[in-house]
């Protein structure tokens, strides 16, 4: 697997950002370290070796530029990525970055210890996982962090089923013209189709190199919240937060869906069953036993008064912030700024000064360190859910598994209650992305349209099949398929197993619930 992601990276570096893109501090500066190790509740570290396991093209720059005076070491299994995250740190100034091609999977590894790991969209891509976890742990300091990004299982259902659909046309591992060739077969679909929608509304879509790594990928998988925490816990790490805006912080949902006693893998597993993390899994890993606690609170580095000439001037004229923790970019006039400095923040409003704890712009203090139970034990399906035929008159379609898994997860958890309380529980929090036409992108938008059939699904006992075969197929099915197929040149020949299973992904889309046969 590693020279197919070495082979796909070599062609198309990612992201495919054009190199004179600037931002500045203030763009990123939930990026430094003293921010998120106040999130974990450590204090400052006196030095800081930062390694980027996994640097693609853009993460030297942005981490450079939140962090001037740390030592960065940026890694990548890919010579064009790193070649292109060279150039960007010159031409933009950025200093203190040293580049190395390092395969994660391969025995040899930076030596440590670092303050910050950061492997950001890199553990999914690995053959083995949990050894990768557990490798970057050793090199992490006893009181380091370590940043991972993982895809979400059920969050990212579209996509996954957009790579199915290419690898069954031949068009994984990609060549040259594939990117262009997925664009021209999902552009036929009809406008109002999911997997249209998907890769429509997709940013990276409208690039070559991000149709490849989102939708072309030569190894990727998702994880579930709870299989993450596990992954962690193996590696003797736990998660001391989830990087994640304010309504998919696990606190909140709990909070808000009445569900204190439930543990953060838990919390964020359901999130993702009904599709709303909206982003991906995000935790910041301690080491156990690294001795967090509060830590005083304190404006943030980059906005103190000796900080930079933007931040001197921002007392007069004000500033603005990039945002990645919340909805939106945060604005401190000139008068904030200079009450911060006093540490008069207190005189704002409690909303006020909650943004800014979200933000970030205060670091420390209470709000940064919280605990919820451990989570349970895992059965194999919270670890890799299953997407299995159901048996009867009215069988899921397995196209729609992602919508209806939640139902099946109320079977399990019956405090939960039907289909229509725990719709009513998530609209609070819920802003669903709606197709055009009868289907929800998101459980709730099914479960608005189609509620009391989901909920006489989730009652009956239907027998489980595991077969393709076992669907029965309208005569016209398989013959529209090779109709809608046939202008395009498609590298391989299909077998009936294989169009049976495309028609699944590409012409079962109106139904939620098929007819399936034991015979």
């Amino acid at each position: 697997m590693s020279a197919l992601i070495q082979a796909q990276y070599q062609q198309w570096p990612y992201p495919s950002v054009p190199l004179w893109g600037r931002v500045s501090g203030l763009e990123v500066f939930q990026l430094h370290l003293q921010h998120l190790r106040a999130r974990v509740g450590l204090p400052a570290a006196a030095e800081a070796r930062i390694w980027i396991a996994g640097c693609g093209t853009m993460q030297p720059y942005l981490l450079g530029k939140a962090n001037p005076k740390a030592e960065i070491l940026a890694t990548d299994i890919s010579t064009s990525s790193l070649d292109r995250a060279r150039w960007r740190c010159r031409l933009n100034g950025v200093a203190r970055v040293d580049f190395q091609q390092v395969d994660l999977e391969e025995e040899e590894l930076p030596t440590g210890p670092f303050e910050w790991i950061e492997c950001y969209g890199v553990l999914m891509n690995l053959r083995d996982p949990a050894l990768a976890l557990r490798r970057l742990a050793d090199r992490l300091a006893p009181d380091g962090i370590l940043r991972l990004m993982v895809y979400p299982w059920f969050s990212r259902r579209r996509v996954f089923q957009l790579q199915r659909v290419a690898r069954l046309l031949g068009l994984i591992p990609p060549r040259a013209e594939d990117p262009k060739k997925l664009r021209a077969i999902v552009r036929a679909l009809p406008k109002d189709h999911p997997l249209r929608y998907a890769f429509d509304s997709y940013f990276d879509a409208q690039n070559d190199a991000g149709i490849v790594d989102a939708f072309l990928h030569a190894g990727d998988r998702g994880f579930t919240a709870l299989h993450l925490a596990e992954l962690a816990e193996q590696a003797g790490l736990e998660v001391g937060y989830w990087f994640h805006r304010p309504w998919a912080r696990p606190e909140v949902i709990g909070r808000v869906l009445r569900l204190s006693d439930w543990s953060a893998p838990q919390l964020l597993h359901y999130a993702d069953l009904w599709q709303e993390l909206r982003g991906n899994l995000v935790p910041i890993l301690v080491k156990k036993g690294a001795g967090r606690t509060a830590t005083e609170e304190m404006i943030h580095p980059a906005l103190r008064r000796s900080s930079s000439l933007q931040v001197a001037l921002g007392r007069l004229f004000g500033l603005e912030l990039g945002n990645r923790l919340g909805e939106g970019r945060l604005f401190l006039s000139g008068a904030e700024l200079r009450a911060l400095d006093r540490g008069e923040y207190f005189n704002h409003t409690t909303t006020r000064v909650n943004r800014m704890r979200e933000a970030g712009v205060l670091l420390g203090g209470s709000e940064d360190v919280w605990s919820l139970p451990p989570p349970p034990p895992l059965s194999p399906a919270d670890r890799e859910p299953t997407e299995d035929l159901e048996l009867g008159e009215q069988a899921a379609n397995p196209f729609y598994s992602h919508l209806l898994a939640p139902l099946r997860y109320g079977q399990r958890h019956p405090e939960l209650g039907t289909l229509t309380m725990e719709v009513a529980a998530w609209e609070p929090l819920a802003e669903p992305l709606e197709e055009e036409g009868a289907w929800g992108l998101t459980p709730i938008g099914t479960g608005r349209v189609h509620g009391a059939a989901m909920d006489r699904w989730r009652e009956a006992e239907n027998p489980k099949v595991t077969r393709l075969d076992q669907l029965r197929y309208v005569e016209e099915d398989l013959p529209a398929l090779r109709r809608f197929l046939s202008p395009f040149d498609i590298p391989k020949k299909l077998s009936l197993l294989e169009e049976r299973e495309l028609w699944l992904l590409i012409g079962s889309w109106k139904s939620l619930f098929l007819t399936a046969s034991s015979a």
